[in-house]
């Protein structure tokens, strides 16, 4: 029978154990997704200068894109990666 004190040892090697193993790979994402959202911030401001030489078709896109990627994409990369430094293995 395992005493309190051994399953929160236990458990506290456990999630300590899955810091060390999420962690470079939580860090790349998170610098990922920041790098992500400077470039749409980047995109976003700076129309003119960014795509200024592409079609106008190609413009709405990558605006929408630019767009998609500040408001949904990196923010849930951010969230998944603080659930993954919680030790959940859905994230």
């Amino acid at each position: 029978m395992i005493s309190h004190r051994g399953a929160a040892s236990s458990r506290a090697h456990l999630d300590e154990e899955q810091a060390n193993r999420t962690g470079p790979w939580t860090w790349l994402s998170v610098a990922g997704a920041l790098l992500a959202m400077a470039g749409s911030v980047v995109g976003l401001v700076d129309v003119g200068g960014v795509y200024g030489k592409e079609t106008a078709s190609l413009v709405n896109q990558a605006i929408a894109q630019d767009a998609v990627n500040l408001i949904v994409v990196s923010p849930a990369i951010l969230v998944l990666a603080v659930l993954t430094r919680r030790g959940s293995l859905r994230a």
